[in-house]
């Protein structure tokens, strides 16, 4: 009752609310977030599961490898030096992060 009655007061102040147990009454959902250096992944159920996010998100900051913050750093500096037009930059940057990711999955 009391949830239903702050969610009513906030749409009439037209301010946006989250109703944490209450997924109908949400304007948003927070998002469970992973950051390694400056890689930044939002994960979000829509309400469904918020436990689940997380599960996720310690799944995914566990398999993520270290070096990842020295890697995009290095990718950055690659690409500051590409010369050429956008897509053959483009292009040139997905052949590397390819090779990135091929070599990291590698088991």
């Amino acid at each position: 009752v009391i949830n239903k009655r702050i969610w009513a007061d906030s749409k009439k102040a037209k301010v946006l609310v989250n109703v944490a147990d209450t997924p109908d009454l949400c304007d948003f959902y927070m998002g469970s977030i992973v950051t390694k250096g400056d890689l930044k992944l939002a994960i979000s159920t829509n309400g469904k599961s918020p436990t689940f996010s997380k599960r996720f998100r310690e799944l995914l900051e566990s398999i993520l490898p270290d070096t990842l913050p020295e890697t995009l750093n290095n990718l950055n500096a690659i690409r500051k030096t590409l010369k050429g037009d956008f897509t053959e930059k483009v292009k040139s940057l997905n052949k590397l992060t390819e090779l990135l990711v091929l070599e990291n999955t590698k088991k």
